[in-house]
């Protein structure tokens, strides 16, 4: 194990802020020189207390003798320090600070804990440990089951991905049968409408729920929806949503003691196979991302793929990634992404604009009908999920193809899985303006009725304007913030014959 010490070592600081101020006082109180800072907005900030300010690629090319510096991570998210600490790493930099993603999730280790004593002493007291301090090893990739809640002789309690969750298969109530939670199951919408009643379309999702869900299921059972039924109807879910949100809030194990029991569908995702529809769409309303459930232990094995996880947890170790898109996989709960958030935030309204219009033209959730276009570097993501709800899908990857092809084998889905075909027509293309402008243009010369147009408030849409004369913009889906950027997801309508 190398070993430095801080007064024999110039001194960078990243992150120009007030911390990294704080941080510089205590070493100049020390004598200790301070080289410089280096920021993300180094293109704005060219100096900081008489002293240069350097962008993450001038730190990698123009600083010289790496080995004569030392690194101190002064950001404040804390969770962001070892995915950084590995850039300056790969950049040659080896004497670095920071609090190591190891110590936070309770781990020990010799190199760690002494940078993380170090981590501490110079933010914590605002001193300068006279000790020596390990120089930089790359921490192991944190791959252990999270999801696992408890064993039991035959089953396991474990925390799936909602959007990985279907309802129960019902053959008499199409309408009611396997439905994707996050795409298109009404009840979700109605409990999310109970939790926000005060909104102008509370009422019309309570309509949308009775007309599009209750009342089919009616008519197929032979229910009598005569009389006070839809008010008794909407009461009884009403209570339904009280009730649950006092156990959420009393009793928070009520739903894994309570949890609902799935299996595996045959192609990919999981069915409750047991009664639990209402307690999934509250915690999926409620804006729970895993959700406990109840599973064969020999279904669930199969499910973890473990023999691929170790391809998986290999590479990543073996490479540095930054990884865009969430894994849905228990073992990988735990990995650093750029879009933590990417499933609720922008695949679900995808998803559920999609749903809508299919369902709008069919009076069903026929998704095999419809084939789409994923052009987006999320190491495959949208695209397995669309799959598994039944599109045909075509994908585009441009970035972290290596992981995007350990991560079908994971999930169990084959290359041939996804369309590659020139003369493919598509129903739907999602974009991100991050891909080629020849890859744009030719999905959308191939797109029949709508397209996605994901932006970044960085990047104008010019490469999508061109397209003004054959689609218009029909509405933005949704509005987020990925990796500290404004992000808006917009649907382009083909114009009709008629209105051209």
């Amino acid at each position: 194990m190398r070993k430095f010490k801080l007064k024999d070592k110039k001194i960078l600081i990243y992150g120009a802020g007030s911390v990294g101020k704080v941080i510089s006082d205590a070493f100049v109180k020390a004598e200790i020189e301070i080289a410089g800072y280096i920021d993300k907005r180094a293109d704005y900030i060219r100096e900081n207390d008489e002293k240069p300010v350097y962008g993450l690629s001038e730190a990698k090319d123009w600083i010289k003798n790496k080995d004569k510096y030392a690194v101190i991570i002064s950001i404040r998210n804390v969770f962001e320090h070892s995915s950084l600490a590995e850039t300056f790493s790969a950049m040659g930099y080896k004497n670095i600070i920071y609090k190591p993603i190891t110590i936070l999730r309770g781990r020990k280790g010799e190199v760690f804990e002494s940078i993380n004593y170090a981590y501490e002493k110079i933010t914590g007291s605002f001193t300068i440990p006279d000790c020596e301090v390990a120089c930089f090893e790359k921490e192991s990739v944190d791959i252990c089951d999270y999801g696992l809640q408890e064993e039991m002789e035959d089953d396991v309690i474990v925390k799936l991905p909602a959007e990985l969750l279907f309802s129960n298969t019902n053959n008499k109530i199409p309408v009611w049968s396997c439905q994707n939670f996050y795409s298109d199951y009404i009840a979700v919408d109605l409990y999310e409408a109970f939790g926000n009643a005060h909104k102008e379309n509370f009422l019309d999702v309570v309509d949308r729920y009775i007309d599009r869900f209750a009342l089919p299921g009616a008519k197929v059972m032979g229910v009598n929806t005569e009389g006070d039924w839809r008010e008794i109807l909407i009461d009884s879910r009403q209570k339904v949503y009280y009730e649950m949100e006092y156990n959420l809030s009393m009793e928070y194990d009520f739903f894994s003691k309570n949890c609902t029991k799935v299996d595996l569908k045959k192609d990919y995702g999981f069915e409750l196979i047991a009664s639990g529809k209402n307690r999934v769409s509250f915690l999926i309303a409620k804006g729970f991302r895993y959700i406990p459930v109840r599973i064969n232990k020999g279904s669930y094995t199969r499910f973890l793929n473990l023999s691929i996880v170790n391809n998986i947890s290999a590479y990543l170790q073996n490479n540095s990634v930054e990884i865009f898109a969430p894994i849905p996989h228990p073992y990988f709960y735990r990995i650093n992404v750029c879009s933590p958030g990417y499933a609720v935030e922008c695949v679900r309204p995808i998803a559920r604009f999609l749903a809508e219009q299919v369902y709008m033209e069919n009076e069903a959730y026929c998704f095999g009908k419809y084939s789409l276009a994923v052009a987006l570097n999320d190491e495959g993501y949208m695209g397995r999920f669309f799959k598994m709800l039944g599109y045909g899908v075509h994908r585009i990857i441009a970035k972290n193809l290596p992981l995007c092809m350990l991560l079908d084998e994971l999930f169990c889905f084959s290359s041939s899985a996804f369309e590659q075909s020139e003369n493919l027509r598509f129903y739907c293309s999602i974009i991100s303006d991050e891909m080629q402008e020849d890859d744009i243009r030719k999905l959308i010369s191939h797109t029949d009725r709508f397209f996605v147009a994901l932006l970044s408030d960085k990047s104008p849409d010019n490469k999508f304007s061109e397209n003004s004369n054959i689609f218009k913009l029909n509405r933005k889906i949704f509005e987020t913030i990925w990796d500290g950027k404004r992000i808006y997801g917009y649907v382009y309508e083909r114009i009709s014959e008629e209105e051209l």
